[in-house]
């Protein structure tokens, strides 16, 4: 009788460890976007106020505009992942694009995405700011993409991390370069890296209390 019931405590401990996992599976991709439609013969600006609507996300343009663009019909630019990217400095100016994403809060993410430069730039840097937003500011950061160092095609990763603390996420790219030619991106991914910690509250006292009954059941004066 006894090793029954320690038997059974066990598999109650593990159904309990088990229910208490968090939803879905570690490394799972939230975002994935590449910008491959809509499908494009050249370039289309999608200024303040208009949405690019992908094949996966939905984009806000909250300032001024961007360009999206096909790399076989303009040679001065390239697309990271497929044939299209976005330039962030879009025909009217600098452009502010951004797209939301659910979280878990307390969960760990990864955010990647590529950038280059459109060469119309020049001699001049592209420079971008990449923002992720919940309740607060989770992560800033500003890339460089300089011909001094990099031709204007030669991709750059980004990759950085944060923790979430809401169920809803923002990320936002914001062009720091003037005119009607920036940095490009493309190719971006933000993956949960890490779930929210299985225990807390009611659910700590219960696996308390199961283990203290497996304890029990093997103490020497415990009787089957």
């Amino acid at each position: 009788m006894q090793t029954t019931r320690v038997v059974w405590l066990h598999i109650a401990l593990a159904m309990v460890l088990v229910g208490l996992a968090p939803a879905g599976a570690h490394g799972q991709t939230v975002l994935s976007e590449s910008f491959e439609s809509p499908d494009i013969a050249n370039f289309q600006t999608f200024n303040i106020g208009q949405t690019l609507v992908t094949a996966t996300q939905s984009w806000s343009i909250t300032t001024s505009g961007v360009d999206l663009f096909e790399d076989a019909a303009r040679p001065e630019a390239a697309a990271f992942d497929g044939t299209q990217a976005v330039d962030l400095t879009g025909s009217p100016g600098a452009g502010v694009i951004q797209t939301t994403f659910a979280t878990i809060p307390g969960a760990t993410y990864k955010l990647t995405f590529h950038y280059a430069r459109n060469n119309l730039l020049g001699a001049a840097t592209g420079d971008a700011q990449v923002d992720v937003l919940g309740a607060g500011s989770l992560l800033q950061a500003t890339v460089q993409h300089s011909p001094a160092t990099h031709a204007f095609d030669a991709y750059r990763t980004f990759e950085g991390s944060f923790t979430a603390d809401s169920a809803q996420g923002t990320l936002r790219f914001t062009s720091l370069d003037p005119g009607t030619t920036g940095i490009t991106v493309d190719g971006i991914t933000i993956v949960r890296t890490a779930a929210v910690p299985l225990l807390s509250g009611g659910a700590r006292w219960l696996l308390v209390a199961l283990l203290a009954g497996v304890s029990a059941l093997r103490s020497p004066g415990s009787r089957g």
